[in-house]
């Protein structure tokens, strides 16, 4: 049966032979002269005759370990390992670097990734609709304290668009109040006891909604949205 060898056994003195006692004595006087190979040999011979035959492979690998030209083989490849490494990282960093024309390249395409994309139609008249309920709430707080809508004689004119549209005396009653919805002003007609307020849409309203006859430019082109109301 073949005993593999875990390393250099400990002198047992009470139970080891002549031979062996002597072999180790042996081994001692080498260790106290430097010399790691006589410890190995004669300890592998104690083994060997202590517990049997020692394996191949367990007395090769003890050897090669031993050997001075396995280790500078082993040396030689962990160095070319590390060169290696260290001009991946050099050659990395190199080729990392931007020029700032290359930097502002970047950031453009990035800042174009990453734009706000074109919102869908129904939200965007979803969101019209929610301006001029607002507008229509401000009206009724407006008759509420004066008895009246804000008068344009019954014609119709922007909202707020203008510093003396009548439509601007609804701030004091909501200063958050949007008059446009980012490009087309919102539009607003009153005799004082009657409204419309009209928008453009990007969908066609449903039918029964009351607008005006005659549109002005900006919105006779397309489809609007209007909403009406009348005094208490």
């Amino acid at each position: 049966m073949c005993h593999r060898v875990r390393g250099v056994p400990r002198a047992r003195p009470q139970r080891a032979s002549g031979l062996a006692e002597s072999t180790l004595n042996f081994g001692a006087r080498d260790a106290r002269a430097g010399s790691l190979r006589g410890l190995t040999r004669r300890g592998i011979a104690y083994a060997g005759r202590q517990s049997g035959p020692v394996c191949a492979d367990n007395t090769h690998m003890m050897g090669s370990y031993q050997d001075r030209w396995y280790l500078g083989s082993l040396g030689a490849l962990v160095g070319i390992i590390v060169a290696a490494t260290a001009l991946l990282l050099i050659g990395s960093s190199s080729t990392g670097a931007e020029s700032p024309a290359q930097a502002r390249a970047t950031e453009t395409t990035l800042v174009q990734a990453t734009a706000t994309p074109a919102a869908d139609p129904a939200t965007l008249d979803f969101a019209r609709a929610l301006d001029l309920l607002a507008v229509r709430e401000a009206l009724s707080g407006y008759y509420a304290e004066f008895g009246a809508f804000p008068s344009t004689d019954g014609a119709l004119e922007t909202l707020c668009d203008r510093a003396d549209d009548a439509g601007c005396a609804l701030r004091e009653f909501n200063a958050e109040l949007s008059f446009n919805d980012g490009k087309t002003p919102y539009w607003y007609a009153s005799d004082g006891s009657l409204y419309t307020l009209v928008a453009r849409a990007e969908l066609e309203q449903p039918e029964g909604q009351s607008c005006p006859d005659e549109l002005p430019d900006g919105l006779s082109s397309g489809p609007v949205m209007c909403m009406t109301g009348e005094g208490d």
